[in-house]
C-alpha cells in the first residue's frame, strides 16, 4: 500500500474509534492522546486527530519523508487553504499515483490545449467556457484567461503544473523524467 493511502486509510477512521487508537497505536502519552481526542470532538470536521494518528503511523511505517509528502499530498487534494505552490517534489510524487498524470517534454503550453490532452474539457469550447465561468485553476491559482499559457518557470517543486476543474477534478502535468 502506498503511503498515501495507508495515510488516508488513517485519516478516514470514524470519530469514535479515533480516542481509542491514539491510546492503543502511538507512544504518545495518555494525556496527549485524550487533549487530542478532545479537541477533535470540539471541532470534528478538522478531523485533527485522525490526521495526527495518520501522521504517527505512516511515519512509522514508511519513514519520515514519505508521511510528510502523504500528508501534503492529501491538504492539496482535499483543503481548500492548501497552497500548492509551497507543496514538495515528495508530495507530487505522491499526487501523481493518486490522480490522473501526463508526463510532457514541455511544461509550457496553452491551458486550453492542456485540458483538452488531460480529458478535464472535452473540446476546446469546453475549455474556454469552464475558464470563462471561473471553474479552472493552475498550481492554485483561478485561470481566467482563454490564452493563458503556463510556463516552466512557474512550474511546481519538481516540474509540475497541476490542473483543477471545479473542486474535485484534478490532473497533473508532470516533467518527462
Amino acid at each position: 500500500m502506498s503511503p498515501y493511502r495507508f495515510y488516508q486509510g488513517w485519516v478516514a477512521v470514524e470519530d469514535n474509534e479515533v480516542r481509542k487508537l491514539l491510546l492503543q497505536l502511538t507512544f504518545r502519552s495518555v494525556e496527549e492522546c485524550h487533549e487530542l481526542a478532545d479537541a477533535h470532538d470540539i471541532e470534528p470536521g478538522e478531523r485533527l486527530a485522525q490526521k495526527f494518528l495518520a501522521r504517527e503511523l505512516t511515519e512509522l511505517v514508511h519513514g519520515a519523508e514519505a508521511a510528510a509528502g502523504a500528508a501534503e499530498a492529501s491538504e492539496l487534494l482535499f483543503s481548500r487553504d492548501a497552497d500548492p505552490t509551497k507543496a514538495s517534489a515528495v508530495a507530487f510524487d505522491h499526487l501523481a499515483s493518486e490522480v490522473p498524470t501526463t508526463e510532457v517534454d514541455d511544461l509550457s503550453g496553452s491551458v486550453v490545449e492542456a485540458l483538452v490532452t488531460s480529458g478535464l474539457a472535452r473540446s476546446k469550447g469546453d475549455a474556454r467556457r469552464a475558464i470563462l465561468e471561473g471553474g479552472i485553476y493552475l498550481n492554485g491559482e483561478r485561470v481566467s484567461d482563454v490564452d493563458h499559457v503556463y510556463s516552466p518557470g512557474a512550474a511546481l517543486a519538481g516540474g509540475h503544473h497541476l490542473l483543477r476543474r471545479g473542486k474535485k477534478q484534478y490532473h497533473l502535468l508532470r516533467m518527462r523524467r
